[in-house]
């Protein structure tokens, strides 16, 4: 049965309330989609059931699901390789050892590849690292988060993005004795990453100060409004000339003014300029 346009429009604006995030009527299809998988999980034999169970009271548990199927948690391990290199030949050559960590921020880490294939970057460029490095991981997707923390994979997904030299050096399977057993990320490759749940529209002032933000492809789903303001305060979260890097089809043109490009011959960085003192 065809959800209707009422009831498709209801959950499209608690979704944009809560995560800011923007779904167009053209793009109502996948939205129905994703709203038939909290159907089943809330034993709802359509999305319109849902939909009255949702007007009862939008309990905690049915919120978190709507949080974890809004979001396109589409990745792979080195997710546009050139952007790596570019963070290898341009940022990481900057750093000096005047005795302060590395610290990153993957402000939407989905299932984990991003922020693992960072630390692979960093454990094979240690020498230009003197004094370290720590990634924090958020997503405002518990499922995402969850997973990202087990740093559990499957074939496939290992297949994507990882040459042997890499799965062999920083993988182990599950279950060796199984050829088509799970693959593990290795614990030295963990020990360095911190997760947790973050919601962009939310305060960024308890995460403390980064070398280095990623946010790709993420502010696509937000309004101009939204993408402006979480952009002000992503920068306010940068230490001085520090880069924030976006999406490969995502810019900052008539969004903000705080950041200066740089386009290396591999991918576009975006450096801060005059910092403030202040957080937000």
């Amino acid at each position: 049965m065809k959800t209707s346009m009422a009831v498709l429009q209801y959950f499209s604006e608690v979704i944009r309330k809560e995560l800011g995030i923007v779904y167009l009527e053209a793009n109502y299809y996948q939205l129905e989609t994703r709203l038939g998988e909290v159907a089943q999980l809330n034993n709802c034999k359509s999305i319109d059931e849902l939909y009255q169970l949702m007007l009862r009271g939008l309990s905690p548990v049915a919120l978190r699901q709507l949080f974890d199927i809004a979001t396109n948690n589409e990745t792979y391990f080195y997710r546009d390789p050139s952007l790596f290199e570019a963070i290898d030949a341009t940022i990481l050559a900057e750093q000096k050892p005047n005795g302060q960590l590395f610290k990153v921020w993957s402000a939407a880490c989905s299932f984990g590849q991003e922020i693992y294939s960072l630390a692979m970057l960093f454990e094979s460029k240690a020498a230009k690292l003197p004094n370290g490095y720590g990634i924090l991981a958020t997503d405002v997707s518990r499922r995402a988060v969850t997973t990202a923390a087990t740093g559990i994979y499957n074939d496939l997904q290992v297949q994507r993005g990882l040459s042997p030299a890499l799965l062999s050096r920083f993988f182990t399977k599950v279950n060796p004795s199984e050829p088509s057993s799970d693959w593990q990320v290795r614990p030295e490759l963990k020990r360095r990453v911190r997760f947790q749940e973050q919601n962009l529209l939310a305060s960024f002032e308890s995460l403390g100060k980064f070398h280095l933000i990623l946010c790709r492809n993420v502010l696509i789903y937000q309004s101009v409004e939204r993408k402006r303001e979480i952009l002000s305060r992503l920068y306010r979260q940068l230490e001085p000339h520090g880069y924030l890097i976006l999406g490969s089809s995502e810019s900052l043109i008539g969004l903000s003014d705080d950041f200066e490009m740089i386009r290396t011959d591999k991918a576009v960085l975006y450096r801060a300029i005059a910092k403030l003192a202040q957080t937000g």
